[in-house]
């Protein structure tokens, strides 16, 4: 018994001593984690987003508490737990245990507005604002027109808090609609304002480059708000002039600046309504004249064409009604202008109701054109290279910069873009050596060289040439096309297409896409531009050419659109064919091309991106470029939107007959890009087409050439020169909008800290107050002025006056100018190639060092442009001495040495 009972205490004992060890084991430990959470999220209206779906969480011990994890959102929702207001929201997932916050999470909900299935009469949802949401109506703000919107009272009210020169903005928009230009319609609405003020509407397609916007009610509409609800109407019939896709209609409220009235005030909308109706009612309507709003330059020697339309809501087009009146313009007996001077012409036109309409155009003859051939399309480098840590040697600042030989590389492991490179460099007796090394660098763009020719006179097709000694063999980029060197000598031919009054930038890149050559030595020289001989031009009777039977397309990405502009007049096919290029799933297609029919079936394999799945097709260059329509025929097994040219289209199962309206510069070849959805709406998943029947057809005649005034380069600016769209308009924007002052500040902080400017323009004065916080770019505030291209050409002194708060450094054309406080009267010398734009670029700082001036307030007037003479050269003062006065009279120049200098 005694035995027995030892050893039962012997075993407690044991126990316990081994429950101790276990005890004080340490436990391993965890952060804790929510998981899950996805950074964007997309919804619609309607839904009952599940905020918790695929979400987890666990404690310091890996145990599950994701019972203790919570959200936190502003995203509106009614009872029913739907989303009521698109928008984007935050979203805010805190784990908590025991009252403490233990991690949290944040996630960006993007809500996107869903149009419920309601049939009605109505073509407007949500018009009477009984919801108590804005949605689907949006507020535009730009160019400085600002304002607030939401609902009260269940009216929508617009608070005006800034205006813009223009009159679209601020404005409200409804989009999506879908007209039949075989019908007629009703616009009804009921409209007020706290301070009485004009209202102006529009009904047509917004686009997203320049003309902005294809009207299909071209009649102007303006309704006198008081401070009483008015209820207000018209009915149209959708025109189809413009060429608007008539399902991707915007009605647009517009309260800017109109009819000389700038208000600030609040208005307020209500019961919006937009319903099919059996006709136009009566004609009250005058019609509407569109006419060249500034002075319209012509020239003698030349047919007078000033460009005048009418259009009346029940008449249509009455152009042809127009009577002409005022200054009798001289012709000779071919129609060409004679004489010289300032005509005033007023066109008169009537519709059938007889309600009237005039406009008033002031014409400028101006002395005859000259033309000249340029002698040297590559030119002859600078011996200075421009390279900087700074990254001076940019692609930007060759532009800005012609014939010097500009070196970049990643020289500044701040920039966050992999391990820096480096280059050494010289340029000597034409030979450019490039040292490269790229140090582990996994971009091929790591190293690169650039080099800008002076614009071309006359743009075509040419060959650039280029003879390079390299030390190894590989690939590298070379004018945009892959090339691929031996060790040694290497004689390299790159066919180009430069447009007329453009310049060429050479680009060089170590290596090929995703593919660095590494380490390399090369010696370039014997660098030329020659047109090419025989130069084939697109058929003007068949400007799409005719396909070619093979189709360009391997695994490896051969029917890019890169290589089909090298090689034209074949169909070109591209999918995400390789895991390695990390574009998602692989897609997968199979195509033919037989009897003129490409037949593509492609497989989208959940790939998300719409762009997985393209076709291209280059043509020949047209010799005489302009506007034309792209006419296609799609047969589709599905209905759903893809992209083509570069317009979403909607398709229906079957036959889709597409016209597409499209342009192409003189001597530029056109390229046709499709894509298998839309940016819009992603990709439209798998689908068989057959595409046949393509067309490009001019349309109107072949475009005249226009050039600048020799005597007025830069024009007369007034407050009509403004841009509309400045702020978000860049310098290309200019150049397609000759004689209009564009405006660009990062408003998005792309490159730094986000600026601003706001601007007026005052009898000819553009007045500018310039934000540039700390942390924004150098050229955080620009401004940018093209003329119309300048026939012969020439070199030009710059001048304006820059009225300034501030001394500091700005940017004109390159050059670095140093400014003081109040008045400076501003000159560079710039040299403009035959028929190219003379062009006006100002930034408020300095490249090198890359700063700005900060806050300012400036004013610039007495843009000009006169010939460039070199110091020493000017004219001698002439002193009024008899024989002076007397050569004077004779208009004998033989006589002027009489004069002194002063």
């Amino acid at each position: 018994m005694e035995k027995k009972f030892i050893k039962s205490v012997f075993v407690v004992l044991s126990l316990v001593v081994l429950f101790s060890l276990f005890a004080c084991e340490k436990r391993e430990t965890f952060e804790p984690e929510i998981k899950g959470v996805q950074s964007q999220m997309t919804a619609y209206t309607g839904d009952v987003f599940d905020f918790m779906a695929g979400i987890t969480a666990t404690d310091k011990y890996g145990k599950d508490v994701t019972d203790k994890v919570k959200y936190y959102t502003a995203a509106p929702m009614n009872e029913k737990g739907e989303l009521i207001q698109s928008g984007e929201y935050s979203v805010r997932y805190e784990l908590e245990i025991n009252g403490v916050v233990l991690t949290q999470e944040y996630a960006m909900l993007k809500v996107i507005f869903k149009k419920p299935d309601v049939i009605t009469d109505n073509m407007i949802f949500n018009g009477d604002f009984s919801s108590g949401y804005t949605d689907p109506f949006v507020l535009s703000q730009f160019e400085n027109g600002t304002g607030t919107f939401g609902v009260e009272n269940e009216e929508l009210y617009v608070n005006i808090t800034n205006i813009a020169a223009a009159q679209a903005s601020p404005r409200v928009d409804y989009n999506d609609l879908q007209l039949d230009p075989d019908k007629f319609y009703e616009v009804r609405f009921d409209a007020r304002a706290n301070v009485p003020r004009w209202l102006h509407i529009q009904i047509g397609q917004l686009i997203d480059s320049a003309p902005w916007f294809y009207s299909v009610d071209p009649i102007e509409r303006y309704f006198h708000l008081d401070t009483t609800m008015q209820t207000f109407s018209f009915r149209f019939q959708p025109s189809t002039k413009e060429g608007a896709d008539m399902t991707k209609i915007s009605l647009l409220f517009e309260f800017g600046k109109m009819k000389d009235e700038a208000i600030l005030t609040t208005c307020f909308l209500d019961n919006i309504v937009m319903q099919e109706v059996d006709s136009l009612g009566e004609d009250t309507t005058p019609p509407t004249i569109t006419a060249p709003s500034g002075e319209f330059i012509a020239y003698v020697g030349e047919k007078l064409n000033v460009p005048v339309t009418a259009y009346d809501d029940f008449d249509k087009d009455i152009t042809d009604r127009l009577e002409v009146s005022g200054d009798e313009i001289p012709v000779d007996e071919n129609g060409l202008l004679t004489t010289e001077g300032v005509y005033t012409l007023i066109y008169k036109v009537k519709d059938t109701a007889g309600n009237e309409a005039t406009a008033t155009v002031t014409v400028k003859v101006n002395p005859p054109r000259q033309f000249a051939d340029p002698d040297n399309l590559f030119g002859t480098p600078d011996t200075e290279v421009v390279w900087s840590e700074s990254g001076a040697g940019s692609e930007d600042n060759s532009k800005l910069n012609p014939l010097k030989w500009h070196i970049w590389n990643i020289s500044d492991p701040s920039w966050g873009i992999g391990p820096t490179t480096t280059v050494n460099y010289s340029y000597q007796d034409g030979v450019l050596m490039l040292d490269f090394k790229q140090n582990g660098n996994p971009n091929f763009w790591a190293n690169q060289v650039f080099y800008t020719t002076l614009p071309f006179e006359e743009g075509g097709s040419f060959i650039f040439t280029v003879k390079v000694v390299s030390n190894k063999a590989g690939k590298i980029t070379l004018a945009e096309a892959e090339v691929e060197l031996v060790e040694g000598e290497n004689l390299v031919e790159v066919p180009i297409t430069v447009a007329s009054g453009s310049a060429f930038t050479f680009s060089l890149q170590a290596g090929i896409v995703d593919n660095p050559v590494g380490d390399i030595v090369l010696q370039m020289s014997d660098f030329a531009i020659n047109p090419q001989e025989n130069v084939e031009y697109a058929d003007p009777d068949n400007l799409f050419g005719t396909p070619d039977t093979e189709v360009v397309w391997s695994e490896s990405g051969a029917g890019s659109e890169d290589n089909s502009k090298l090689n034209p007049l074949k169909w070109h096919i591209w999918n995400n064919s390789d895991p390695s290029w990390n574009l998602g799933p692989i897609t997968e297609l199979t195509y033919t091309y037989v009897d003129g029919v490409l037949t593509i079936n492609a497989k989208q394999n959940g790939n998300p991106n719409f762009w997985a799945n393209q076709v291209f097709y280059t043509t020949l260059p047209f010799k005489q470029g302009g506007d034309f329509v792209l006419k296609i025929k799609v047969t589709s097994d599905k209905a759903g939107k893809i992209s083509i040219a570069g317009a979403d289209v909607e398709l229906v199962v079957g036959e889709n007959y597409f016209e597409i309206p499209i342009k192409v510069a003189n001597k530029m070849a056109f390229t046709l890009g499709m894509t298998f959805g839309t940016n819009a709406d992603g990709p439209i998943g798998d689908i068989e087409l057959a595409i046949s029947d393509v067309k490009i057809e001019r349309v109107g005649e072949v475009p005249e050439p226009e050039y600048a005034d020799p005597e007025n380069i830069l024009g007369t600016v007034t407050d009509e020169s403004l841009y509309q769209e400045s702020g978000i308009a860049e310098e290309k924007v200019a150049q397609e909008n000759p004689y209009k002052l564009v405006i660009w500040y990062d408003m998005g902080g792309w490159a730094g800290a986000p600026s601003n400017i706001v601007y007026t323009m005052e009898e000819g004065v553009l007045k500018l107050s310039i934000t540039q916080p700390a942390g924004s770019a150098w050229f955080a505030a620009q401004l940018f002025y093209f003329s119309l291209p300048v026939k012969d050409g020439g070199t030009y002194a710059l001048t304006f006056k820059l009225n300034s708060n501030k001394a500091g450094k700005i940017t004109v054309n390159g050059n670095v100018i140093d400014i003081v406080e109040g008045m400076n009267e501003i000159k560079v010398k710039v040299t403009v190639a035959p028929e190219a734009q003379f062009p006006v670029k100002i930034q408020f700082g300095t490249e090198i060092p890359a700063v700005n001036m900060g806050d300012l307030e400036a004013e610039i007037s007495e843009l000009k442009a006169t010939p460039w003479v070199d110091e020493g050269d000017e004219e001698p003062e002439k002193l009024p001495t008899p024989v002076g006065l007397v050569a004077s009279n004779m208009n004998d120049t033989t006589l002027y040495t009489a004069w002194a200098a002063v």
